[in-house]
C-alpha cells in the first residue's frame, strides 16, 4: 500500500493474488469506502482525496478469499 501518507490515490500491490475487493474503515469501525470493481489483476488504485485526514484502515479481499489488513494515512 503506497504512498504512506497518501493524499489522493492509494496504490494497493498484491503479490500472491488477484485483488477483488477493498474496504476503508476509519478507526471507529465504519466503513468510508468501499471498491469491488475488479480493476484486474494484482494491482488496485483507491481515490481516497474525498476522505477526512486520518487514521484508516485498508481490506482487501483476494480471489483465492484471503483478506489482509494495512494500515494508512490520510494526508
Amino acid at each position: 500500500v503506497y504512498p504512506n501518507p497518501a493524499t489522493n490515490m492509494l496504490y494497493i500491490q498484491s503479490r500472491s493474488g488477484q485483488i477483488e475487493q477493498m474496504e476503508i474503515y476509519g478507526l471507529d469501525g465504519r466503513c468510508v469506502l468501499s471498491d469491488n470493481s475488479n480493476q484486474g489483476g494484482h494491482y488496485a488504485i483507491l481515490d481516497v482525496s474525498t476522505l477526512p485526514a486520518g487514521i484508516y484502515m485498508l481490506c482487501h479481499t483476494q480471489a483465492a478469499g484471503t483478506t489482509y489488513i494495512s494500515s494508512f494515512v490520510k494526508q
